[in-house]
């Protein structure tokens, strides 16, 4: 599947391969190109090797977005990236208030999201290993096959 960029306000990274399958919080979904776009934009990329590699992009005050994990490694002084090679999982943490879990991957033979909280980073979506929560809507144990982008906004209002 190629991944067509013509609607993106972002400039995906070249080096970005869709897992071929993935569980984000409890929904399975394979032979996909993106999770999530809100007007153009990609929050989240969680992309093939040897662990996941992961792009995030916070929402500004100002309705633009930065990069704040690029390629797994953190762009700001306020999240953290850890990865723990022998429980094979990787979490990504929000500094500002604490130590809140925005991401945390298991990695094997798939990759399964077992946490998702965008909300600090301007998102309405988060989700647990039971369900996931957009905006309003809370999705659980739903399959997503050869869709190109799984939840997808083209609207003033975002989640």
């Amino acid at each position: 599947m190629g991944i067509n960029q013509e609607k993106m306000k972002i400039e995906i990274p070249k080096d970005y391969i869709p897992s071929d399958s993935i569980t984000m919080c409890s929904n399975l979904i394979t032979n996909y190109n993106f999770l999530f776009n809100i007007n153009g934009l990609v929050p989240i990329l969680i992309g093939q090797g040897e662990l996941p590699r992961i792009w995030i992009y916070a929402r500004t005050s100002d309705g633009n977005y930065g990069l704040v994990v690029d390629d797994s490694v953190s762009k700001n002084g306020l999240i953290k990236v850890d990865v723990f090679i022998k429980e094979k999982y990787v979490e990504v943490i929000d500094l500002f208030d604490g130590r809140n879990v925005i991401l945390s991957v298991y990695f094997g033979d798939n990759f399964n999201i077992k946490v998702l909280d965008l909300r600090p980073l301007g998102y309405n979506i988060y989700g647990n290993e039971e369900k996931l929560v957009i905006g309003g809507n809370t999705y659980s144990n739903n399959k997503f096959n050869k869709v190109h982008t799984i939840f997808n906004f083209n609207n003033d209002k975002n989640p």
